[in-house]
């Protein structure tokens, strides 16, 4: 067993090492859970975003999350969930908190997500303190964070400045994993928010509290792939124990039977026993990208628990909204463009033909939120003005709605209404 324990952690280490060697291939994630003073989005997302403007806004959220979980354990994984859903819809911008008609929250998959009476009351409590400053993103990833601190799993250092989304639309809720998926089809979503292999193994431990609903794994007991029969691959004495458990689909099941309460690396031992309670569970151990991974965390409860504050780190700067999105180039009916405001706009002709003459280099590659921010700072330069460093990576916006535009400073304003847009971003001077 020693022998066993000794290669899997050699293993783990090379794979980790072997990111670092071919960075094309691998990825970066150690250097997530080693933020410097500011995060890749320079001076966005920050540790030092709320020092002056919300000093006490990280004590009030772990107060908040501490009372409420000593109230109840459960909500220690729903708060987690509850941010895993919400950046992997749109990027982590608390769009999954709006709560209308065709929203996120109104999904399928969003109905058995809690914490939200959570969340509304940090929020609430915050503003008393200091009023229209903290983002909900904001506050939704600390809280993330400090669940998992409360459920005895690892800290780590949350930057923050994300801004709140104004879109939130059901339709993208529903690719959103729900523990049905093959592994294939898992990497490729992680892949697609710029996390690894490793990453989703790794935020699969999350299941190691909280609990599923008796439906999500009702084909599995009963039917599994139309067979009339439970699915194979669960232990027996475990499939006796869920049937006992789940009688009625309303139901719900822990998702760690062995310390459902505690933040643990049971849940990866459980897994070469066939005990995980959802079918992607079992895959990540007999799926050959998967398990060895599986197995050096299953006897390395450490490294779980330091990758995990990594991973989450990561998922918690995925498609933050920051602003720049080049949403304001998208010519549809009802788009930015077509706006009031808008109407005294110019120049979309010499972005075009920027974007016309990178595509002939290099197809498909650069976004025009980059092209369009580093077209001002060059004009401002060809007037005789500064020249700045500009940091690329922006993500082009699919959403261009006019009635956000008409929030844009025409000239006409007070000094109140300039410095309460300047709180969308960006500061007073």
């Amino acid at each position: 067993m020693q022998s066993s324990t000794s290669f899997m952690f050699v293993f783990l280490v090379l794979y980790l090492l072997s990111a670092f060697a071919h960075p094309g291939e691998g990825e970066d994630y150690l250097k997530v859970h080693k933020l410097p003073a500011t995060s890749p989005y320079e001076d966005v997302l920050s540790f030092a975003y709320y020092y002056q403007k919300c000093p006490e806004a990280e004590a009030i959220i772990n107060q908040k999350v501490k009372e409420w979980i000593n109230k109840d354990y459960t909500l220690a994984a729903s708060l987690i969930r509850l941010h895993f859903h919400d950046c992997s819809v749109r990027g982590c911008d608390g769009s999954i908190l709006l709560n209308h008609e065709g929203s996120e929250r109104k999904a399928d998959v969003s109905k058995t997500l809690r914490g939200f009476e959570v969340i509304d009351d940090i929020k609430a409590e915050i503003e008393k303190k200091c009023p229209k400053t903290v983002s909900c993103a904001d506050i939704l990833t600390a809280a993330a964070r400090d669940a998992t601190v409360s459920a005895g799993g690892p800290y780590w250092m949350v930057p923050y400045g994300r801004k709140d989304g104004l879109v939130s639309l059901a339709k993208e809720a529903q690719l959103v994993p729900m523990g049905h998926e093959d592994i294939t089809s898992l990497v490729e979503f992680y892949q697609s928010k710029g996390l690894s292999v490793l990453d989703s193994a790794i935020l699969s431990g999350a299941h190691t509290i909280g609990r599923a609903s008796c439906g999500s794994i009702q084909d599995r007991l009963f039917n599994y792939s139309g067979t009339g029969k439970p699915d194979p691959s669960l232990n027996a004495q475990y499939l006796n124990y869920l049937k006992r458990k789940c009688r009625w689909s309303s139901d719900y099941v822990d998702l760690d039977a062995t310390t459902p309460k505690t933040f643990d690396s049971e849940y990866y031992s459980n897994l070469p026993k066939k005990m995980g309670l959802l079918s992607t569970d079992e895959k990540l151990y007999t799926d050959p990208r998967t398990e060895p991974l599986v197995s050096a965390l299953a006897d390395q409860p450490s490294l779980f628990f330091y990758q995990f504050g990594v991973s989450m780190a990561k998922l918690g700067n995925v498609q933050c909204l920051l602003g720049c999105d080049g949403s304001i180039l998208l010519n549809h009916e009802g788009s930015e463009r077509k706006v009031d405001v808008s109407k005294t706009l110019r120049v979309f002709k010499v972005i075009d033909d920027i974007k016309a003459e990178i595509e002939k280099k290099c197809p498909k590659t650069v976004s025009c939120a980059d092209i369009l921010t580093a077209a001002a700072r060059n004009a401002t330069v060809s007037a005789g003005g500064p020249y700045w460093m500009v940091p690329y990576g922006r993500k082009d916006g699919l959403v261009s709605l006019a009635k956000e535009a008409q929030l844009v400073p025409m000239g006409h304003e007070d000094i109140t209404s300039l410095v309460e847009f300047a709180g969308l971003g960006h500061s007073f001077r």
